[in-house]
């Protein structure tokens, strides 16, 4: 497995902890991206049954990517462990943010625009995602957050095939009290987990 920019597993807390918000995406996956070796037929991260290994990717639990915290989602067999995006609205602990941090890809390279619900209205911000599938060619500004040395096809582990799971990141408005996150219908564009960083307190760095 290599990674890009990874930490060392652990729970967000601690110093930390005021600065993020990690948001519960699993009431909203509905796509197994993931399968392990030994179960191939289990995932399918697009319609031909392709996924990422299980084994490529953390445990499920705490991560820290890019020095940001994650939660990731289980990789057992059966259960979904992303969101392809299909209009879903997700509610946020209402605040002022100045990142909205992701850990996703596309089914080739996509861009749509996603809605940021604040108390005044709406605002729609660009969201780029690139291609799970082309050895890990950055194309929005991503970074690396997982790659895989092969692909689970549903008959085969198919070597030297590497996917990539990317880190991607927006810049929010500041001064606007986000309150939620409305997505496109998409489908093709996956996120896995998701973390906002709170806006920095006047007189404070960072």
């Amino acid at each position: 497995m290599r990674r890009g920019g990874v930490g060392a597993m652990k729970r967000p807390g601690g110093a930390s902890g005021d600065r993020f918000v990690i948001l519960d995406l699993e009431p909203h996956f509905n796509n197994d991206g993931v399968s392990w070796a030994r179960n191939l037929v289990d995932g399918g991260f697009n319609v031909w049954g392709i996924s990422y290994p299980a084994e490529a990717l953390p445990a499920a639990g705490s991560v820290v990517v890019w020095d940001v915290p994650f939660v990731f989602p289980s990789k057992d067999d059966g259960r979904p462990n992303n969101m392809a995006m299909e209009g879903q609205r997700l509610p946020v602990p209402p605040g002022r943010y100045r990142w909205l941090n992701l850990l996703g890809a596309s089914e080739n390279r996509c861009e749509d625009l996603i809605t940021l619900v604040h108390a005044g209205g709406p605002e729609k911000v660009f969201l780029g995602l690139a291609d799970w599938w082309t050895g890990g060619t950055p194309y929005f500004g991503e970074r690396v957050a997982f790659r895989s040395e092969t692909a689970h096809y549903p008959s085969h582990v198919q070597e030297r095939m590497p996917l990539t799971l990317w880190f991607q990141r927006l810049r929010l408005d500041e001064s606007r009290a986000l309150k939620a996150i409305a997505w496109p219908d998409n489908p093709a564009m996956h996120v896995f987990s998701l973390t906002l960083t709170r806006a920095v307190a006047a007189g404070r760095k960072g």
